[in-house]
């Protein structure tokens, strides 16, 4: 099953996981589909908001994962 990646252009993803922005939600980001423009890579959107990338791209990847 595929994965986010921290070096995953945020443009590219978010349609392909349509169930990510929920998750990113979840822990306190704001939604990228209806909330301010989001650019780059997920890894620097998770890190620019003060948040461990690595930790919560992996916790996703395992949550997709079991489903």
């Amino acid at each position: 099953m595929a994965k986010i990646q921290y070096s995953d252009h945020i443009e590219d993803i978010i349609w392909k996981f349509p169930d990510l922005n929920g998750f990113l939600m979840s822990k306190g980001m704001n939604c990228i589909v209806c909330g301010e423009p989001a650019w780059g890579t997920i890894g620097e959107f998770i890190t620019s908001r003060g948040l461990d990338a690595e930790m919560i791209i992996a916790e996703y990847n395992a949550k997709h994962d079991a489903e």
